[in-house]
Order: C-alpha cells, then sequence, then structure tokens
C-alpha cells in the first residue's frame, strides 16, 4: 500500500501545533498554522516524487483542523455528558469514586484542578495527566481511523467503549485532551474560520460556503493534485452536482419596516410561507438521488431516503415518476417536512419527530416543498433572477402530495397586500412568511441584501406575548465563559395560596443565553454569585433531565423577560410545556422575584389542545408601519429604497434616511420663524417620538426649538433623552424596551418649561420615565427609594398619593398586618408605645344605633365596627334591644355608653370602662 500524507505526520505533532496556536497572540497563530502547512506541503512533495500514486491531500490534516465542518463522516453522538460516561468506563473511574465526581462536575471550578479552564477536554488532562503512558505514536491516520469507527459505531447503535479502549491506551495526556476537543468537535484554538482557510488558499473559503466540502477544497487548492472539474457562473461561483450548495439565507425583516420593501410601489415580490421544516436540498442526475440537509450532511443512505428508486428509500421511489421527461438533471431548494400519514397536513420541527430520520413505521413520512431550483440539466441557474428560476422550478417536476410539493406563491407589489398576507399567516398559526424580490439572484451563504426576507411575529415588540420568568439556576459555561455560570434555568411561580402572599412553588420551564450582552450577563452573575448552591431549593421543582449545575433560592433571584418563537409540549419540564427559540429581551430588575410570571398566567397562553402553541398576541396594523423617505438618490440606490409615495391607508411617519440607517439620526431643518424664548436646553439634542392630546409633534418640536434644543428623530449615542406622548405605540416600545436613552414623558418638558424652571434643566423625577439608563437609575436610587418618595423633600398630597400608589403597585396587593404585628410598629415608632391614632387598635364594636356619630372616633382610632353582634365582639355601645343584652351577659361582654369613646378621643389613650358600664 503507498504511503499516504496523514500516515506520516504524528498526531503529537498536530496536538503541539495544537498548544502553540492556543496560547498565541494575534497574528502569530497564523503563523504557526502557515509554518506547519507548509510543512506539511513539502512532506507532500516528497512522498509523491517517491511514489506518484501517494495520496498527498491536504483534506486528513484540515478536517482535524476544522472539526466542526466534517460532512464526510456521520456524527459521532458525543456530548460532554457521553463522554464523560464512556471515561469513566474505559478508566475503570467507576461510579462513586472521588475522580468519576470530579469527571463529572467538571464544569464547577477547579474541580479537577484544571485553574481557568474549566472545559472537558482540560479537567480530562489534570485528572489522567499521571496515569496514561508518553504517547507519541499514533500518526494522524490513526486518528481518523478512530473516529471512522466511531461514527460508525453511532449509526449503527454500536457500543463505542473498545475503541476507546484501544486507542487511549496509545495516547498521552495533551494527546487524549486534543482528541476529546476533536470529539466535541470544538478546538478552542482562537483562531477564526476565515483564517484558516486563508492558509490553505485565499478563494478556499469562498469556495466552502458554495460547495460546503472541506474535502473539495483541500484537493481543489492543493499544489500537487489536478483540480476537480466543475461548472462556474458568471460570477465565479462554482456549483457542482451531488456536491452540497451551501442555501442562500433569508434577511430578518420587521413588519413595521416593510414599507422599505416598496420604493414608489413598483417593487414586484414574491410571497411564500415560511416553512418549520429541515431546509435540504435533493440533486438528481441519471436514475440517481442524493439528499443534503441545510448544513451540508448526506441524508440520501437513511430511510426513507435513497439513492435510487431501486434502492427501497420512500422519497426517491415516489419522487421519481414525479420528475418530467425532459428533466435529466436538477439540483432543488427547499424545505424537508414531516407529513401526517392519516391526518394529511404538514407537520414542524417543534413535534417530537426527527424528518431526517422517518421509518416506514411512523406516523410522518418526509415531504419535500419545494421553493428554489439551482441546476437545470447541468446548467447553473444562480444568476438567473427569481422570476426566471420559478419557471424553471414549476417545469422541472408534478406535484404529488405529501411527497413533492411546490410551495405556494403569491405575487405582490403593494405594502397593504403584504399586511393582509403576514396577517392570514398568523390566523393560519404559521411561522411566518418569506418575501422575494422578483429580480433577486441566487446567493450561497449569503443573508445580508439578498433580496430576500423572512417577517415574523416575534421579531415585532407588539405582536407577540413576552414572559417574565424567575432564574431558578444556572448553567456553567464554556470557552471564554469557562467557570462562570452563562446559561440560566427560568421558570414560572405557582399562586400563593397562604397567609403572607408570597409563591412558595416554583416550576422549571426552559433554560435560556441567547439574547443577553456581556453587560447584561456580569450583571446577572454578580447579583446571583453569592446566592448560587448545589442543592435544589424546596418548592422548586426543576427539568426531569439535564438539572442545573447549580440553584437559587427564589427570594435570591431575579426576574427575566423571556420572548419565544412559540412554546411547545414538553415532558421534561414540570409545568408540560417549555418555550422554542427563547431569548431574554430585558433584565426586569423593577420586577421583584414574587411578581414573575404565574403559573396561571403561563398556563393561560394554552389557546388549544395542539402540541405547538403560537405566542402572537395580535395582528399586525397598517398603522404600526413606518414609511421612510431616503435623503438623495445615492442613498436610495445603496439602501435599495427609494423615494416611497405616501398611501391614504397607511398613517405615515416621515423619516429622512442616511446611508447607515437603520440606526443612525438624522436632525429636523431648523425653522428660521421660530423665536428662541430660553437657551435652557442649549446643546441639548432631544428625540421627539410623538405627542399626546394636549401637545402634538409639532408643538413640541417648536417649544424645544424656542428653548435651543437640537431635535432630531432618529435617536444616536449622543441624545440626551427621548419624549414620549403615547407610550403604547410601537415605535415608543421599540425605544422603552431598548432603555438605551432616558424615555421621557411630557410630563418632565411641561414642568422644565416653565416660567420659574427656565433657569435650569429639570432632573428626571422617576414617575416622569418610560425607561431610563444606567446612570440616571444610579442618580435617582441616591435620591429616591423604591416607592419615589424623596430623601430630603417634604411629602405633600400629590407626593403621598403617588407612594401609596406606587406601594400597592409593587406589591401587587395591600397587605394587612396583623394586631401584634401593629402593636408592635406602634412601640417602634411612638414614645409611649402607643399611637394617638390607634387607641382602639384591637377593639371590636358594636352600635346599637349604627347612625351613632361615635362610631367614626372609634374607627379613626383604629377600631374595627361590625354590623352585628357576634363572637368576635369586645365591646356593645347602647341601645341595645333585651335579646342583644342578654347575648352580652353569656358572652361577659360588656355594654357601654358611647360617651366613654368621647372621653377616649379627647384624652388620646385608653381609659377605663368602669364608669361607663351599663
Amino acid at each position: 500500500m503507498a504511503a499516504s500524507l496523514d500516515s506520516k505526520i504524528m498526531f503529537q505533532g498536530l496536538c503541539s501545533l495544537f498548544e502553540k496556536v492556543s496560547k498565541a497572540k494575534g497574528a502569530q497563530k497564523v503563523q504557526e498554522l502557515q509554518k506547519f502547512t507548509r510543512e506539511c506541503r513539502v512532506l507532500a512533495s516528497k512522498i509523491k516524487d517517491q511514489n506518484s500514486d501517494a495520496d498527498v491531500s491536504l483534506f486528513p490534516v484540515f478536517r482535524l483542523l476544522l472539526p466542526a465542518l466534517e460532512r464526510d463522516r456521520g456524527p459521532y453522538g458525543l456530548q460532554n455528558k457521553t463522554l464523560v460516561a464512556i471515561y469513566q468506563r474505559v478508566f475503570y473511574l467507576g461510579k462513586n469514586s472521588a475522580r468519576a465526581d470530579k469527571l463529572t462536575n467538571f464544569r464547577k471550578p477547579g474541580a479537577c484542578g484544571s485553574g481557568k479552564n474549566d472545559d472537558l477536554a482540560e479537567s480530562v488532562y489534570w485528572l489522567m495527566k499521571n496515569h496514561l503512558p508518553e504517547g507519541g505514536t499514533l500518526s494522524i491516520q490513526h486518528v481518523n481511523e478512530f473516529l471512522d469507527n466511531i461514527a460508525a459505531c453511532n449509526e449503527e447503535n454500536r457500543s463505542k467503549d473498545e475503541h476507546f479502549r484501544h486507542l487511549t491506551s496509545k495516547v498521552n495526556a495533551m494527546e487524549l485532551k486534543w482528541l476529546t476537543r476533536l470529539l466535541l468537535k470544538e478546538l478552542k484554538l482562537g483562531l477564526a474560520q476565515k483564517k484558516v482557510f486563508e492558509v490553505i488558499h485565499p478563494e478556499a473559503e469562498a469556495q466552502f460556503n458554495v460547495s460546503s466540502s472541506l474535502r473539495r477544497v483541500c484537493e481543489k487548492y492543493s499544489e500537487t493534485v489536478n483540480q476537480l472539474s466543475h461548472t462556474v457562473n458568471s460570477n465565479g461561483i462554482s456549483i457542482e452536482l451531488f456536491s452540497h450548495v451551501k442555501p442562500m439565507l433569508l434577511e430578518r425583516f420587521k413588519i413595521e419596516e416593510a414599507a422599505k420593501l416598496f420604493p414608489n410601489g413598483r417593487q414586484l415580490y414574491y410571497l411564500q410561507t415560511k416553512f418549520d421544516g429541515e431546509r435540504s436540498q435533493i440533486h438528481f442526475k441519471a436514475g440517481c438521488f442524493k439528499y443534503f440537509t441545510r448544513k451540508g450532511y448526506d441524508i440520501t443512505q437513511n430511510a426513507s431516503y435513497g439513492e435510487t428508486p431501486e434502492s427501497g428509500g420512500f422519497l426517491s421511489s415516489n419522487i421519481a415518476p414525479q420528475l418530467h421527461e425532459s428533466c435529466r438533471s436538477v439540483i432543488l431548494d427547499g424545505e424537508m417536512m414531516g407529513w401526517h400519514k392519516e391526518r394529511k397536513t404538514l407537520g414542524t420541527k417543534a413535534l417530537n419527530y426527527d424528518v431526517k430520520k422517518l421509518s416506514e413505521n411512523s406516523k410522518h413520512q418526509p415531504c419535500f416543498v419545494a421553493y428554489d431550483i439551482l441546476m437545470y440539466n447541468d446548467e447553473p441557474l444562480l444568476d438567473k433572477p427569481y422570476i426566471e428560476r420559478l419557471a424553471y422550478l414549476r417545469g422541472a417536476f408534478s406535484e404529488k402530495e405529501g411527497v413533492i410539493m411546490l410551495c405556494d406563491t403569491q405575487t405582490v407589489s403593494e405594502l397593504d397586500k403584504l399586511v393582509e398576507i403576514f396577517n392570514l399567516a398568523l390566523d393560519n398559526e404559521e411561522e411566518g412568511i418569506v418575501v422575494k424580490r422578483s429580480d433577486a439572484l441566487y446567493r450561497p451563504n449569503v443573508r445580508e441584501r439578498s433580496g430576500c426576507y423572512k417577517i415574523k411575529a416575534e421579531y415585532s415588540d407588539a405582536l407577540v406575548n413576552d414572559l417574565d420568568l424567575l432564574i431558578l439556576g444556572g448553567y456553567y459555561g464554556q470557552g471564554r465563559c469557562s467557570g462562570t455560570v452563562s446559561s440560566f434555568l427560568v421558570g414560572v411561580a405557582k399562586p400563593a395560596t397562604n397567609k403572607n402572599g408570597m409563591p412558595s412553588e416554583f416550576h422549571a420551564v426552559v433554560s435560556v443565553r441567547s439574547g443577553l450582552s456581556d453587560d447584561q450577563l456580569r450583571i446577572i452573575q454578580n447579583k446571583l454569585k453569592p446566592h448560587w448552591k448545589d442543592k435544589k431549593p424546596v418548592g422548586v421543582f426543576g427539568p426531569r433531565s439535564e438539572p442545573p449545575d447549580v440553584w437559587v433560592s427564589p427570594k435570591h433571584s431575579m426576574v427575566l423577560q423571556l420572548r419565544a418563537s412559540e412554546m411547545v409540549r414538553s415532558k421534561s419540564y414540570p409545568i408540560g410545556y417549555s418555550l422554542r427559540f427563547p431569548r431574554v429581551m430585558k433584565i426586569r430588575t423593577d420586577k421583584p422575584w414574587y411578581n414573575a410570571c404565574s403559573t396561571t398566567e403561563f398556563e393561560s397562553l394554552v389557546k388549544n389542545k395542539k402540541f405547538v402553541q403560537k405566542l402572537t398576541k395580535r395582528k399586525a396594523e397598517t398603522s404600526d408601519i413606518t414609511q421612510v423617505v431616503a435623503d438623495d438618490e445615492e442613498e436610495e440606490e445603496e439602501l435599495d429604497a427609494p423615494k416611497i409615495r405616501k398611501t391614504k391607508s397607511i398613517p405615515v411617519v416621515t423619516t429622512r434616511v442616511s446611508a447607515s440607517v437603520y440606526g443612525s439620526f438624522v436632525k429636523h431643518n431648523d425653522n428660521d420663524e421660530v423665536q428662541r424664548t430660553s437657551r435652557l436646553f442649549e446643546g441639548k439634542e432631544i428625540c421627539v417620538i410623538n405627542g399626546d392630546s394636549e401637545m402634538d409633534r409639532q408643538v413640541i418640536v417648536k417649544l424645544l426649538q424656542q428653548h435651543s434644543a437640537k431635535v432630531v428623530q432618529n435617536a444616536s449615542k449622543d441624545t440626551f433623552c427621548l419624549l414620549v406622548g403615547d407610550p403604547e405605540t410601537l415605535k415608543a416600545q421599540n425605544a422603552i424596551a431598548s432603555a438605551n436613552h432616558d424615555v421621557v414623558s411630557l410630563d418632565w418638558l411641561r414642568r422644565a418649561t416653565k416660567q420659574e424652571n427656565i433657569g435650569k434643566i429639570q432632573d428626571f423625577r422617576p414617575w416622569e420615565l418610560y425607561a431610563m439608563t444606567v446612570s440616571t437609575r444610579r442618580k435617582l436610587d441616591d435620591a429616591y427609594d423604591q416607592y419615589w418618595d424623596n430623601y430630603t423633600e417634604d411629602l405633600d398630597e400629590e407626593t403621598l398619593k403617588r407612594v401609596t400608589k406606587r406601594i400597592e403597585e409593587s406589591s401587587g396587593k395591600t397587605e394587612d398586618m396583623s394586631v401584634s404585628e401593629m402593636r408592635k410598629l406602634d412601640k417602634l415608632l411612638f414614645e409611649e408605645g402607643t399611637s394617638p391614632f390607634s387607641v382602639f387598635r384591637g377593639v371590636v364594636a358594636f352600635f346599637g344605633n349604627m347612625d351613632d356619630v361615635q362610631k367614626y372616633s372609634f374607627a379613626f382610632m383604629s377600631g374595627e365596627v361590625v354590623g352585628e353582634l357576634n363572637e368576635t365582639v369586645t365591646f356593645a355601645f347602647e341601645p341595645i334591644d333585651e335579646t342583644m343584652r342578654q347575648f352580652c351577659i353569656e358572652r361577659s361582654i360588656p355594654v357601654l355608653r358611647t360617651q366613654w369613646i368621647k372621653d377616649c378621643f379627647k384624652n388620646q389613650r385608653f381609659i377605663s370602662i368602669d364608669d361607663y358600664v351599663v
């Protein structure tokens, strides 16, 4: 057998490279890889000189340098938990030994003495450092063969232990560390994929973005191997039959920005359903099929697919007769969906099945929904506009329900129609809509400015229900988050049944990390770090699998505002539902732990008995749409958004757009006719969102300009504040949710521009703010308590009402204190231990004459008046009839004259009843 390059490169040498690159800084990382690659190419040339038939491809090397891009062998079926279990068995650590526990708890900081890098690979290294041989005998070829065997075992559902025992007997600790990372497909070298490809060839990444084949890239740009034949379009993008093409991606778009899609109302779009399946490709030629997933995995050999119609695969045998006679070869792009055999409906990925692994006995069968075509009869179509590709697609095959179907497509050229179709998708509980420009070309692996968009309700704050969930636990992170809790288990609170009104039972719903910025993550970590516990708190019900690494008592926790695409049934979580694709929208620092979403509120979102529950709360309205006017022709061209005409059916908010829109600001043109009355806001940039019934936007702008403000319509980093008259509009809600600026009510503007306040800009008061920056919050925390009571200013009637209302809103309800608690409070507040306003604290009275005015004096001094004579009564007051008198005698209830109340009130103390008993 001829020598190959991978048989001549030792795995220990590759591990040494990994060590150097992981420890190097900046450009030195690339230099180390370049040096190693040059050595490999020199060695390849020598081998080739000795034997022209030798395999000297760089692929065996770079498939280990880029393990996440591996497509030639199947998945290993290994995650941290399963790999830990294998190591415990093959190294005979035992389940309950100290060493086994260290490996099980590897995420905990310092669990295996591994310092800062608390990941499994590093932990295994430190744990086995003194228990493994010197190693150095394995070649890269041996390691690749081992990985092939592991993938085969996973495919055939066989034990992997024997292969591990054989290989681990020949590696040292350092090799085991990097082998672990290869198995987990995450090397953690701190080297971008782009940089690795550049070492192969400057065009290597571009080629990979089309083909998804690392093997073909390595062979194409090898200095000693002939280039593969391929088909190239006019833009230099090459595609090849039976070689996966990275799909074109959809740009995310909000429905309120939809007006930007219709410059002058002349643009033609195709609208399609946003399917929730497995993005896939079908390649066909000469009776042979290949099926690829979005990431390039070849699933042709899976049970329901098949390479030929005769191979027994469901799809190939059913699709082949549907292809038109003129179709000799084709590459179809679409969604692989599950078709319910009995209900005759399409399912979603949220349902409990994997469309790639469906079998004859499954309730669902794979059904391909086609919405694009990349090649037809060996002709690449990437450079043809979508309107032409769609014609090719419709002529390539005939539909068969539940097997291969064309995506329903509608043409749209007006905004009103787009909104109508979007709302129809919401009514049908679909994921959303896809909008494709009729002239859009196919650009593999391109998302931005592709001319193809996806619009979902969850992209818009006003259309979906967000949930305020309480953090119940945390999971340790990896990589740069090693040793710290970086994702969180969140849940809901069961309504309280105890006397204090506080919830005591909590149910986990989902774990979440997405959406948190580094700053937000640090806020949560700093807040909860002192309170993390290994033991689950009483009353907390966690997931049935994958419990958190640490727990937190709800009383020490905090609330996160989450948004998800939908709710799905789940046996893993105690409440029976979980969230799909959750992400954190906001940290609710304003919301105490006991005000988190309740189980009742959570369950109210379940509208029917379906497996999936959409979280959409309303349809889109034309008033949600913001229309945009571009500055000039140059910017119009760059934005693909020429001036938009105003339509009668849509209220228009005109916004001038700069080339860096959508986030930058553009100021109003100063009105020369505005008479300046003060310099109050001189040097201050203020953004006006909207007005209210008393002050419309124009009045506000004029008032600001009178006081020398610089008025803008879109906020920038220099903006002093945002003014909002109506906080319920979409733009206002977006500004409030982002909390990037102080969002202020018009009450502040009215107060600030009073004549007596003109000399100085008035500080914001907490009740005048819809949202505030961190610096403003700190400033207000120094001046006000949590109920907005100023530490230094005296209370007036208006302030007292506001504080009282705030207390009620903050607590959710007003809780009654017990008599003993109120008496203790009296002792703390009053020198004599009794308040003149609580003389009758704990005393219950019945008045024979309920019109007696003395009952008001009695109640004023904290007495309790009841409407009937019963066992709770302390004193009864004349007049009473004989039956009542007998009731009082039997129960030793004194009957008094009301003069006693007058005298107690006059003396502001509880006096003896002896002289007042009847």
